[in-house]
C-alpha cells in the first residue's frame, strides 16, 4: 500500500489591518485599478471630443452667418426667428435668435420680405466633430474608397418665388414660365446629375464668359441668354472651391413615381 501525504500550500502571513472599516485606502492602492482607471480617461477623452466638437461647429455656423447677415438686413426685411416678429428695421440681425441649432451637425436661418419672393431658406450641414469616432471612420473609408465622398461642411439656400401666388394684393404679377437651369461646378456634375431627378433633364454645356470649372445645364441655350447676367458672371469667379451648383428649378429633386405625382409636384416646384 502506498499512501502519499502533502502538506498544505502556503498562502503567507495573514494580514495585519487595525484601521477602521472605511478605510479603504489603507488597504487598497490604485494600482488595483488601472484597467478602471484607463476606461475613465478613455470616457473623458470622448467627452472632452464631443463638446469641442459642438462647440466648434456652432462656431463655424456663427461664422458664416455673420458674413451673410448684412446681405440679409439689406435685401429681406424679415430675417430668422423672432419671436415678437419684429423687423430688421427694429432690431439688429444677430445669429443669437436668426440661426437655429437643430442638432449640432445643422443649423437653421430664415428670411422673408421682398418682392416676388416668398421666402428665403437656408441650412447649415457640417461634420460630425461632436463624434470623434464616426468623425475619423468617415474620413478614413473616404480615402481609401473614391465612392464615399469626403465630410464636408456645406451651406444650401433654397429660395422659393411667389410665382404669381401674390397676385390680387397691389402688386405686378411674379408669373414665369417654367423651367430649369443651373450652373454646375464640373467636379461635382456627375454626382448631382444622378442625385437629382431635375438635372437629369437637361443638356450640359461650356458657355463664353464663365470659368472653365462651370458648366450650364439647361433645356435651351435661350434661357441661358436671360438669366445669365453680368453680374452673375462676376459673382461666381474665384469660387470654385466653394460653389458646387446655382439651380432654378421647377421640378422636384426626386423622380416621381407616378405620372399623377409628377403633375402635382409640378405645381409645387
Amino acid at each position: 500500500m502506498t499512501s502519499i501525504s502533502a502538506s498544505p500550500t502556503p498562502t503567507g502571513p495573514p494580514i495585519k489591518f487595525d484601521g477602521p472599516w472605511y478605510a479603504l485606502w489603507e488597504r487598497h492602492s490604485l494600482g488595483e485599478f488601472q484597467f478602471e482607471g484607463y476606461i475613465l480617461l478613455l470616457l473623458f477623452g470622448i467627452l472632452g471630443w464631443h463638446l469641442w466638437g459642438t462647440r466648434r461647429n456652432r462656431a463655424i455656423a456663427k461664422k458664416f452667418f455673420g458674413s451673410i447677415s448684412p446681405v440679409l438686413s439689406q435685401e429681406f426685411a424679415y430675417v430668422g426667428f423672432d419671436p415678437y416678429g419684429r423687423a430688421n428695421t427694429e432690431q439688429v440681425v444677430t445669429a443669437d435668435y436668426a440661426l437655429k441649432e437643430n442638432h449640432p451637425l445643422e443649423f437653421i436661418t430664415y428670411a422673408s420680405g421682398r418682392q416676388n419672393v416668398a421666402f428665403m431658406h437656408t441650412t447649415i450641414k457640417l461634420q460630425r466633430r461632436s463624434n470623434p469616432i464616426t468623425w475619423f471612420g468617415e474620413h478614413l473609408f473616404a480615402f481609401f474608397f473614391e465612392s464615399l465622398p469626403t465630410p464636408t461642411d456645406n451651406v444650401t439656400v433654397t429660395i422659393s418665388p411667389f410665382d404669381s401666388q401674390d397676385s390680387g394684393k397691389g402688386v405686378p404679377s411674379s408669373k414665369y414660365d417654367n423651367f430649369v437651369w443651373a450652373l454646375v461646378n464640373k467636379n461635382q456634375m456627375k454626382r448631382w446629375r444622378e442625385e437629382r431627378y431635375d438635372l437629369s433633364l437637361t443638356r450640359t454645356s461650356d458657355w463664353d464668359g464663365l470659368p472653365n470649372w462651370l458648366a450650364v445645364m439647361s433645356e435651351s441655350k435661350e434661357i441661358g441668354d436671360t438669366v445669365l447676367t453680368k453680374e452673375l458672371k462676376e459673382a461666381v469667379v474665384g469660387c470654385q472651391d466653394i460653389l458646387e451648383y446655382l439651380i432654378i428649378t421647377d421640378q422636384p429633386i426626386d423622380k416621381p413615381t407616378t405620372y399623377v405625382t409628377s403633375l402635382l409636384c409640378g405645381d409645387f416646384y
